[in-house]
Order: C-alpha cells, then sequence, then structure tokens
C-alpha cells in the first residue's frame, strides 16, 4: 500500500504520481453515467466519451458544464463530434456521413463521465490517454508510459484533491528555491515541469510543459511554435507578423537579444503542473502571458 500524501509531502505527491493518476483514472471511470444531451456539473475537470465497446475521447477543462456544452451537439465547432465522424467514416464503412447523421448516433450510442479536478487534470488527461487508451485523442499520446494498474486505492486520489492548496503552495516554493541561469546556459532536463523567464528579477512569462528541455529550445529558436516569442515579439518591439505566426529576420534577432539578457528558472513536476503554472501566473501577472491556461 503506498503511503496516503499528507500535509507537506509535495515530493511524495510527485513519486507516487502513477499510483495517483490510476486511482484518479479509476475514479473517472466509475463515476456515474450520463447520456448525450444530460448537463454536466460545473468547474474545472475531466470528462470521458465511450461506447460499449471502446473510449473514445478524453479532456481536461477549466468549466465542464460550458465544454460539454460545446461538443454535445450536431456542430462542426465540436472538436469531439468532428472526430467521431471522422473516425465512423473510416472504419464503420459511412463514407458520406454528417455531423447531423454522427449526433443521431452518439445520442444512442456515447455516454461520458465526468469529476471535478483541482490538481492534476492535465496529467489525468495525459494518463487516460495512453492507459485507457482513447481512440479519438490525436495529440499527448506520448506524453506519459502506460502503467495501468489492476488494483488501486481511490483514497490516494481523494486525498491529493482535499490538499490541492496546501500541495500547490509547497510546491510554489520549491520553484522558487530553484536555482536560475541565465537563457544560453540553461539545460532543462527532459522531463515535465513548469518554468519561469526572469527578467529585472521579476517573472515575465510562466509555463508549463510535457518537455522541459523541448519547450526551451522551441523558445529559443521557433517563433511559429513559441507564445513567449510571439508575445515579445509583439508586446515589447510592436512588431507584426509578416507570415503566418512568423516576425522579420530583424525581429527575430531582437527576441533573441532580449531572451539572452533573462534568466531561466525550471522545476521538473509529475504532477500538478498546469494548476501551479495557473496560480503563479495569476499571482505575479507576467506581461508576456496573455493566453489563459485551459
Amino acid at each position: 500500500m503506498v503511503e496516503e500524501v499528507k500535509e507537506g509531502k509535495w515530493e511524495e505527491c510527485q513519486s507516487n504520481s502513477d499510483q495517483i493518476l490510476a486511482a484518479g483514472l479509476e475514479t473517472l471511470l466509475t463515476a456515474d453515467l450520463n447520456t448525450i444531451g444530460e448537463a454536466a456539473q460545473s468547474g474545472t475537470g475531466i470528462y470521458l466519451f465511450y461506447t460499449d465497446e471502446e473510449y473514445l475521447y478524453i479532456r481536461k477543462t477549466l468549466d465542464l458544464r460550458k465544454r460539454l456544452a460545446q461538443h454535445l451537439r450536431p456542430s462542426e465547432k465540436s472538436v469531439f463530434m468532428k472526430n467521431y465522424r471522422d473516425y465512423l467514416q473510416g472504419t464503420q464503412t459511412l463514407p458520406g456521413i454528417d455531423i447531423e447523421e454522427t449526433f443521431t448516433i452518439a445520442q444512442k450510442n456515447v455516454y461520458y463521465d465526468a469529476i471535478s479536478v483541482s490538481f492534476g487534470r492535465k496529467e489525468l488527461e495525459e494518463y487516460g490517454i495512453i492507459n485507457l487508451p482513447a481512440v479519438l485523442n490525436r495529440f499527448q499520446i506520448k506524453a506519459r508510459r502506460y502503467t495501468r494498474r489492476k488494483e488501486v486505492d481511490l483514497e490516494l486520489w481523494s486525498e491529493c484533491q482535499r490538499m490541492t492548496e496546501t500541495l500547490l503552495c509547497e510546491g510554489g516554493q520549491i520553484l522558487f528555491a530553484q536555482s536560475s541561469n541565465f537563457w544560453s546556459d540553461t539545460q532543462p532536463p527532459n522531463l515535465p515541469g513548469i518554468y519561469l523567464v526572469i527578467n529585472e528579477e521579476e517573472p515575465v512569462y510562466i509555463g508549463e510543459t510535457t518537455n522541459l528541455f523541448e519547450r526551451y529550445k522551441t523558445h529559443s529558436t521557433d517563433t511559429y511554435f513559441s507564445a513567449l516569442r510571439k508575445n515579445v515579439g509583439r508586446t515589447l518591439f510592436n512588431a507584426e507578423f509578416i507570415k503566418p505566426k512568423r516576425f522579420a529576420a530583424n525581429v527575430d534577432r531582437q527576441i533573441d537579444v532580449f531572451l539572452s539578457e533573462c534568466t531561466y528558472q525550471f522545476f521538473a513536476v509529475q504532477l500538478g503542473r498546469r494548476e501551479l503554472e495557473e496560480i503563479l501566473i495569476n499571482k505575479f501577472q507576467p506581461k508576456f502571458n496573455r493566453k489563459t491556461s485551459t
């Protein structure tokens, strides 16, 4: 039996993340079944669409009721309905099926479970994608390894949720105890985590990622995929894109110079990185964080 997560046990929570996530996934799978058309609970959480034969789609959200209302309608704006239509076209020999027909089939065959999550919703999504697996999820399919367990302790997950505030407070303290390095001297690991970009002793950007090294490399070189570089270019240099999500070469050089003057601080996190990112962004209001987390 894994020891329960207790007050002041951030590190224990991190080292037991797979066991906790296995308990979280089982909590989701044993939640009350809902049919298409039934209203969802409100609040932050995670949801799962499935049929009697297979798991379809798992996703996190800041607002269960709003997100599920977007999905549970015959609309091209519903990622789930579009993916389910494509799936039916490819596997059920229904080449001409449209969104309306897809919705009708979903009403008959698809159910969903949803649970509130205050700590670890991003990791639970990643864990579910690979460990169920969920056939309609097209991204994050390699974010975690397969570790599904036959026996789980549901109390591990429940205890984590009850202790969210304490865990995040301790996680923030540990993060700020980490040393920082100038941008060019930074060597992040190939691990999930959270990172801070600091300029003149103030956080100017806070982010989370499934891979600290890859995200650092992206921010260093690739404006197209870097929200940080885009926001620095637009906010600091009043630059406009000359191509989709691309600045002129001289603007990219200016961004490089600015980042070289910043320090970079990172913290490997196995569980709770999205929630930690959110509270830190709310606390510091970094000027290059423009987009709220989802």
